[in-house]
């Protein structure tokens, strides 16, 4: 669910030290967001 989304990203935001590391998560979520708008 949206829950478990939220702990992923949070996950990943953690374990990453690199920009582009959260700028993937960001797309990534934008990509669920829309799935999810379909």
């Amino acid at each position: 669910g949206v829950g478990q989304l939220c702990e992923a990203m949070q996950r990943l935001i953690q374990d990453s030290d690199k920009i582009g590391g959260v700028i993937d998560v960001i797309k990534a979520v934008a990509e669920q967001t829309n799935l999810l708008a379909l």
